[in-house]
């Protein structure tokens, strides 16, 4: 295995870790959203991301399955990339409107995030 490979990897375990951690403690997730909403922490968060969306893509020809990679590391890129066009203050709506979901939503996001980090795992 290379080293490209274990960093998607290292991405699968933390996304799955996260999932977890969410699943299990949802208002852990409540907590990091209200970090983010604060001005525009929130481009941090989605520049970390674009980045990341950018390594999938660099790295995904030394994984298992790169086309689904490939997808991933799109899907990702564009959104975030969306995500730093839109305005702080739509951001923060956004934000808004999930921090008041019920818990049972938090979990079941979570339960995805985890199976998603299997998915980066199993493909990387």
């Amino acid at each position: 295995m290379q080293i490209m490979q274990y960093s998607v990897w290292i991405v699968g375990v933390l996304v799955a870790a996260w999932g977890v951690a969410v699943a299990i403690k949802p208002q852990w997730m409540k907590r990091m959203m209200d970090f983010f909403v604060v001005g525009r922490r929130f481009w941090l968060a989605a520049a970390a991301k674009v980045a990341v969306g950018i390594l999938f893509l660099v790295f995904a020809r030394d994984c298992r399955i790169p086309g689904i990679i490939i997808a991933i590391g799109v899907i990702t890129v564009v959104s975030n990339l969306f995500v730093l066009t839109l305005a702080p203050e739509k951001v923060h709506k956004m934000m808004a409107y999930w921090q008041k979901q019920p818990l049972w939503i938090y979990r079941t996001w979570g339960i995805v995030a985890a199976l998603f980090g299997g998915l980066l795992l199993y493909a990387g």
